[in-house]
This record gives structure tokens, sequence and C-alpha cells, in this order.
């Protein structure tokens, strides 16, 4: 769910810096960390809950 979160802010973001000239910053010193964790803690989270469904089945 962190991961989805942090996936549509990022969005929201962007959307607004590219179409809103905004120039909203999130983290400057680690954009490929920003571009990747969404993505990292979905497939963390994914695989912790298949291996709970799988003990508590």
């Amino acid at each position: 769910m962190l991961g989805v979160f942090l996936f549509v802010i990022k969005m929201v973001v962007w959307t607004l810096n590219k179409f809103a000239g905004a120039s909203i910053t999130l983290v400057a010193d680690a954009p490929y960390v920003m571009n990747f964790l969404p993505l990292i803690l979905m497939v963390i989270a994914g695989t912790a809950s298949d291996k709970l469904k799988k003990i508590y089945r």
C-alpha cells in the first residue's frame, strides 16, 4: 500500500511540474531511488503477503 501511495504522489508531482509549471522537488539528491522505490516496495509487499497467506492458510 505504501508503494502505491508513493507512486500516486510521484505521478501527481510529475503532472504538476509538467503541465502546471510548478517546480516541486521531492528528493533532489536521490532521483533514481525515488524512481524505483514504489516498485521495490510493491514487490516486497507482494512477496510478504504471499508468504503470510501460505502460513495462515
